[in-house]
């Protein structure tokens, strides 16, 4: 996860090559990316600087910010037309936050924060130890009216399952 590390990686043979496209810094290091037919969504997962949901344009090379983020993210996904990136509270002297955010957008630059819950009772400096405090976004193929999560280390929303109306984040952005 140093700069050196960091980086989008390509391969079309079964990962036997890897060809690196970008890198060397932190705005790509990234757990999740969500690929569009555009480009690539690139949510950042770093304690080291500002944290960003941004945008990749493989013509052209270029990676445009288009959302701050609270904190390191963890888990993107999308689901139908809605474009999901949920943070974690992660450690950290430059991304200070006590809540767990899930973002939502329609078209991959426009994005809004929907949801939000407060860290658990556990000290931040414990969390590398016991886990930090997330919203697991389920994957998938899911054609049900509901977006469904998994809290985990939440102050009210501790292991279970939590649901949203699509249409209700839909009109949201209308």
């Amino acid at each position: 996860d140093s700069d050196k590390e960091s980086a989008l990686l390509f391969t079309n043979n079964n990962f036997k090559t890897l060809k690196k496209i970008a890198g060397g810094e932190q705005r790509f290091r990234a757990v999740e990316i969500i690929p569009v037919k555009e480009g690539l969504i690139i949510p950042t997962d770093t304690p080291l600087k500002r944290n960003y949901i941004q945008f990749f344009d493989p013509d052209n090379g270029n990676i445009e910010i288009v959302c701050d983020l609270p904190g390191s993210a963890f888990h993107a996904i999308r689901n139908e037309d809605l474009f999901l990136v949920s943070t974690v509270t992660e450690p950290s002297d430059i991304n200070k936050t006590d809540y767990v955010t899930l973002w939502v957008s329609l078209d991959g630059k426009n994005w809004k924060m929907i949801w939000k819950n407060k860290r658990d009772f556990i000290p931040v400096k414990y969390q590398k130890i016991f886990r930090y405090s997330e919203l697991i976004l389920i994957p998938g193929s899911n054609n049900t009216p509901y977006l469904v999560g998994y809290g985990r280390a939440m102050k009210s929303k501790n292991n279970g399952i939590l649901l949203w109306k699509k249409e209700e984040i839909r009109k949201i952005f209308s």
